[in-house]
């Protein structure tokens, strides 16, 4: 009884075990590496034999080719067939002084049935040099469609052309399954669309009856590759804007309608895919942007922004309950909302930038110390930019030109702004020493250029940015509080 148990214990060992497929070369240098270690008594004696049948070889389907992996000669290869394939292009592009129309054409054609020839007959013998010929002959054959762009005076047709280039190379790309050609050749179709779709103001439909096929393709024919997903999804949201967003008249308002059925395609089939949502919302902000804000400043002067009122709510409403306290989206309404002040303080007729400015800086230094709490580090960010930047703007006298005024207002802001920047310094908070050094290089800069030889205040500038360096290293390294607020 236990010999048959132990009959059946190696029994199922022996079918548990399976080897490791390798392929010949991987396995005559795992044979040749236990045999040293055998020979030097790092294993027993008989031990790599027993090593070396853990493995096997793995057996290459006569109909699919084996992979071939790059060395030092083989890019070289692939170099040089680049390089020949660049020569033959500018060949092409250049202008032949030697060679009547025919024998351009004689000479390109000659090469092009040479290389596919050739690369057809070492394809098995030669693998690598079969490749090279290969590239020779895709580049070849670009060579080829522009001359013969040349020859009949197609000027103006570089879409079609790149669009020829690529359907004749994709093709040969699928039965090599060659990454290089797949890369290249989706290169030039998607140039092509760009260069024959994007280069006149309204694109043609006819794009709207290709993205399916290309959408297809990179589902079926490159299984479900994401970086042609993306493309296409690209090109989609650049035709959408070309033919709508951008154009003038009611014809935008379609945007309106489409924007909807994007974030519907995304909801029902593309939920997963986050990229795609972010997408919709930069196209939802984009159009808001055009036709809400800049479109306000660019139309009827003193325009209400009314459709900004309603929608700024919302845009928080959904961005805080339906996406998850999304941050880049409460970024993105945050600034509208400026966009929303400055706009209102535009339709008020309030003609001194002095006043935008003041009004900013005080946003800025609220939100600095008061933040939401779902929100407080980029509220803390946004106040901490809005007032710096404003902040040391309005100390420029230049601000308060169109206010008819006696009174050094930009002096008093610059005073008033140091006694806040010196209470964060005292607090030893890092970024009040930041703003302290940078107030003091903004009057340093006024004084050096009226009172002082450029020498001098080049001189004292740098050893003013020294000291400054030095101080706020030393602050960085000692502060007590992390620079909160």
């Amino acid at each position: 009884m236990a010999r048959f148990s132990k009959t059946m214990m190696e029994t199922r060992n022996r079918r548990h075990f399976m080897k490791r497929l390798v392929f010949l070369s991987q396995y005559e240098f795992l044979k040749r590496e236990f045999d040293y270690l055998e020979s030097i008594g790092r294993i027993a004696p008989h031990q790599s034999r027993e090593l070396i049948e853990c493995y096997e070889v793995k057996e290459i389907d006569s109909k699919q080719k084996a992979p071939i992996k790059l060395n030092f000669v083989q890019i070289l290869l692939i170099i040089g067939a680049i390089l020949i394939g660049l020569g033959i292009l500018s060949f092409v592009a250049s202008n032949w002084q030697g060679l009547h129309e025919f024998e351009k054409f004689s000479v390109l054609l000659l090469g092009l049935i040479s290389a596919y020839a050739g690369a057809w007959l070492f394809e098995e013998k030669w693998p690598w040099l079969s490749k090279v010929l290969y590239y020779i002959g895709v580049f070849s054959y670009g060579g080829e469609i522009f001359f013969i762009g040349q020859m009949f005076h197609l000027g103006g047709e570089a879409g079609n052309a790149l669009l020829a280039w690529a359907l004749g190379t994709l093709p040969l790309a699928f039965y090599l399954k060659d990454k290089i050609l797949y890369i290249f050749g989706f290169s030039l179709l998607y140039l092509g669309i760009e260069v024959k779709f994007f280069l006149d103001e309204s694109p043609s439909y006819l794009l709207l009856l290709l993205l399916p096929i290309l959408f297809a393709a990179g589902h079926f024919l490159m299984n479900r590759n994401k970086i042609l997903l993306y493309t296409n999804f690209f090109l989609l949201y650049q035709f959408i804007e070309a033919k709508y967003m951008f154009s003038s008249g009611g014809a935008s308002y379609v945007m309106v309608m489409v924007i909807p059925l994007l974030f519907a395609l995304w909801y029902y089939f593309l939920k997963k895919n986050i990229y795609v949502l972010i997408a919709n919302f930069v196209l939802l902000y984009q159009f808001i942007e055009m036709k809400f804000a800049i479109g306000i400043v660019e139309g009827t002067e003193g325009e209400f922004p009314i459709v900004l009122t309603v929608l700024i709510p919302l845009l928080f409403i959904v961005g805080h309950k339906w996406m998850n306290k999304s941050i880049p989206l409460f970024a993105a309404n945050f600034v509208l909302t400026l966009q929303w002040i400055i706009l209102t303080m535009m339709y008020l007729d309030i003609g001194v930038l002095g006043y935008y400015l003041s009004l900013l800086f005080v946003i800025g230094i609220v939100i600095s110390h008061i933040q939401h709490p779902d929100y407080r580090a980029l509220m803390r960010t946004f106040g901490l930019a809005i007032q710096f930047s404003t902040g040391i703007i309005l100390t420029f006298p230049y601000v308060w030109n169109d206010l008819v005024t006696d009174i050094p207002i930009w002096l008093i802001y610059g005073i008033l702004y140091s006694v806040y920047i010196l209470y964060l310094v005292y607090r030893q908070y890092l970024m009040g020493v930041i703003m302290f050094s940078v107030l003091i290089l903004r009057f340093y800069v006024d004084i050096s250029l009226v009172f002082m030889n450029k020498s001098i205040a080049f001189f004292i500038g740098g050893l003013l940015l020294i000291i400054l360096g030095f101080w706020i290293e030393k602050t960085r390294r000692g502060e007590k509080k992390n620079e909160k607020l």
